[in-house]
């Protein structure tokens, strides 16, 4: 069967430290696919092998039938890989529809004025409120985390990976969040990988999650069947879990 999306046998080492070892998942059309686990197990890497922002020691990344292991990380961009970061990485010296446009502008489009009206018509789709030429540092939290997505989505991205992406939001920030990054997969019919300590995102969007613990999966399978499982639970997600399961 051919997927969207897959990965095969990745692994990383740092020195002495095995990061990721011969980790293995598959994302299909109309698909959102977790990936959970504690702080250190190696999630955020996988994203980064996938990306090419580390070189992976060994594996494959498989997009569409067609391996991009060892391409250069914009090419990756490029070939429909999209992401955010658990850290924001907006440039703070420009305004919210600039960002934006910088984003568009690597898509092959130089011109302003069409630049600039794209810009607008993606952010008006996510419901940008705040005026779009405010300055980005003046943003709150939550609205720089939606910017982002919108970003992310300026590259029209065949396959999107989401890192975190309801880290320091509040309780209302979190519903918009599962709103859009569902509208995401819907409406655009983007298959998406997400990464996320919130279990209440997971259990909203994710139809299967990998578990990985100091670079190894530990169980994978449909999330609510994953919730089950004990060692998971005893393990790595503890008391929040029987909370999220009861």
């Amino acid at each position: 069967m051919s997927h969207i999306f897959e990965v095969k046998g990745l692994s990383k080492r740092f020195g002495g430290v095995q990061a990721v070892h011969n980790f293995n998942a598959y994302v299909d059309e109309g698909e959102i696919v977790g990936i959970i686990g504690p702080n250190g197990a190696g999630k955020t890497t996988i994203l980064n092998l996938i990306s090419n922002i580390y070189t992976p020691d060994e594996g494959q990344v498989i997009l569409d039938g067609k391996d991009i292991s060892n391409l250069r990380r914009w090419d990756i961009a490029a070939a429909g890989v999209a992401r955010t970061f658990q850290n924001i990485r907006l440039f703070d010296s420009l305004s919210a529809i600039e960002n934006v446009m910088t984003i568009l502008a690597t898509t092959g489009d130089h011109k302003d004025e069409h630049l600039r009206q794209k810009a607008a018509d993606l952010m008006d789709e996510f419901g940008w409120t705040d005026g779009k030429d405010i300055d980005v540092r003046g943003l709150p939290y939550g609205k720089k985390r939606k910017l982002e997505l919108i970003r992310a989505m300026a590259l029209k991205p065949k396959f999107l990976m989401l890192d975190e992406p309801a880290a320091g939001l509040n309780p209302s920030e979190i519903k918009q969040l599962i709103a859009y990054i569902d509208r995401i997969n819907k409406v655009h019919n983007i298959p998406i990988i997400l990464i996320e300590h919130r279990l209440e995102v997971v259990m909203s969007l994710c139809k299967r999650v990998y578990v990985v613990s100091f670079g190894e999966t530990i169980a994978e399978g449909p999330t609510e069947e994953i919730w089950k499982n004990p060692v998971v639970v005893a393990a790595y997600l503890g008391e929040e879990a029987e909370d999220v399961t009861n």
